[in-house]
């Protein structure tokens, strides 16, 4: 006798009903175990952003998203964030940071960087993958990306100066997650399943742990730029023992109650219906909206570089 999944959900107020229509088919879905939704749930295609599930064997790529590996990478200075407080220091930083962290691509004329090691592109599972890490993997690795992704300099209760990324795998995330969606078992409602113990699903995970080895790179990549600009602007060095660098969108096997499950998250991301976007503008804003993103106090926000325009409402 099937079992029936279980639901936990950690909300202020019940989702709303769209939201909860998702969630519901989730449940009704092959081989899922639990359903965990978290404060930030909002509505998406296929499964809500900020829920979490766990199944026996199956994975289901829109509970990952398209975004694998998004995630975030943060270390500390070894000196004040109080020197961002002087609009000449300030202003040096903005003048050079598009510049040093893109916010879509790399310039061709500058050089591409080279994907090796974990990010050869023959490592993916298709050569047709392979062949968009050589273009659009190459263009884009150590670039921000838009929507909520952001670089953001943090004040710690200390004073002391904090960088933080928030990034994913750009295109790559997309090209893999619509590459192996066509290989998916119908499941109804839009969803669709891969047998993490089949060809295809194994195919999927290899592709999936590229692609969080991507993100987790460009994530290192940005802030070494970044932090090379501090240190010509501000002549404050980075304490790289403070490096952290974790993800929030991925699919991986975990031990809970004395059994092995798919643990497939998509959380924390920002619903798209609360701001809108002028897509021409870079620039560096002071963020009275920290909590929703990292649960920085925003008057330790002191400044937050982004890829669009954006307003909050």
């Amino acid at each position: 006798m099937t079992e029936t999944p279980v639901v936990r959900m950690w909300v202020i107020e019940p989702p709303e009903p769209a939201v909860r229509q998702t969630i519901d088919r989730l449940v009704r879905s092959p081989d899922v175990a639990h359903v965990a939704v978290m404060p930030d749930v909002h509505l998406a295609a296929g499964v809500s952003n900020g829920v979490v599930v766990a199944t026996e064997r199956f994975v289901y790529p829109a509970a990952v998203g398209g975004d694998i590996g998004c995630g975030f990478a943060v270390v500390a200075f070894a000196g004040g964030a109080a020197a961002l407080d002087q609009r000449s220091a300030a202003e040096a930083v903005l003048r050079s940071l598009p510049r040093s962290v893109p916010v879509m691509r790399h310039r061709r004329c500058e050089g591409l960087p080279e994907l090796a090691g974990k990010l050869a592109p023959d490592a993916l599972s298709a050569p047709e993958l392979a062949a968009k890490a050589c273009t659009d993997g190459r263009l884009e690795l150590g670039t921000l990306g838009r929507g909520n992704h952001f670089l953001e300099f943090q004040e710690a209760e200390d004073g002391c100066m904090w960088l933080m990324v928030h990034s994913g795998s750009r295109a790559m995330g997309q090209h893999i997650t619509a590459y192996h969606s066509q290989r998916a078992v119908p499941a109804g409602g839009g969803l669709g399943y891969l047998d993490t113990q089949g060809e295809f699903g194994i195919a999927y995970l290899r592709d999936v742990a590229w692609a969080r080895a991507y993100a987790a790179e460009g994530r290192r990549r940005m802030i070494e730029a970044a932090a090379a600009l501090v240190a010509d602007s501000l002549s404050m060095e980075v304490d790289w023992g403070s490096y952290l660098n974790s993800d929030h969108n991925h699919v991986q096997a975990e031990r809970h109650d004395g059994r092995t499950r798919v643990i497939q998250r998509s959380t924390n991301r920002e619903a798209k219906s609360r701001c809108s976007h002028d897509a021409t503008e870079q620039h560096l804003v002071r963020s009275p909206i920290a909590p929703r993103h990292t649960g920085v106090p925003a008057e330790r926000v002191h400044w937050r570089f982004t890829g669009t325009a954006t307003r909050f409402m």
